[in-house]
């Protein structure tokens, strides 16, 4: 495991995980999975019955597509404004719906809101290590209300806790 940078340094920065057995980082690997038509399509096929609330209306697969494909245009621009404009903090939100404050190691979650999407689907998965500082490690197709609800998403936790004890371990916040 090894962190690539994706924009600045130190705390102005975005940061991805390049797992050991990946040529890429987590968004850019990311980013083109989920720009693969067929890739998209054929993850939606297989989770047909949970379209319809997913999307909040009586869709057809290839408009979910494409409606997954824009989703992450637009989720790659926001990325780019939010660090362009010192404000990533306001793209990426506490995992956890309760979770009130803010703090270092924090498990976030991105996720962007237009009028052009019905509901958000597309999520990025990060830990906060400064106010405007995150490490990506994954992402998914969230059909499901709770991630608990979707294996794939279950992974993403799992991707979250052992990126944060490699942090831990190797004392990534001391560099910054």
């Amino acid at each position: 495991m090894r962190l690539i940078t994706i924009f600045g340094k130190e705390t102005n920065a975005v940061y991805a995980v390049q797992y050991a057995d990946e040529i890429q980082d987590e968004l850019y690997r990311l980013i083109f999975l989920w720009n693969d038509y067929e890739f998209v399509s054929t993850y939606l096929q297989e989770r047909n019955d949970l379209l319809e609330d997913a999307f909040r209306a009586d869709i057809k697969i290839d408009e979910a597509v494409s409606e997954i494909i824009e989703e992450v245009r637009q989720i790659t621009i926001a990325l780019v404004d939010h660090y362009d404009n010192g404000t990533l903090q306001q793209l990426f939100m506490p995992l956890r719906n309760d979770d009130a404050r803010l703090y270092v190691f924090q498990h976030s979650k991105m996720k962007h809101r237009s009028r052009k999407i019905r509901r958000p689907k597309i999520r990025i998965y990060a830990i906060r290590l400064d106010a405007n500082c995150y490490v990506i490690t994954g992402g998914g197709i969230k059909l499901t209300k709770a991630m608990q609800d979707c294996s794939m998403l279950r992974a993403e936790i799992t991707k979250l806790e052992r990126c944060t004890h490699f942090l831990k371990n190797h004392e990534i916040c001391d560099l910054l």
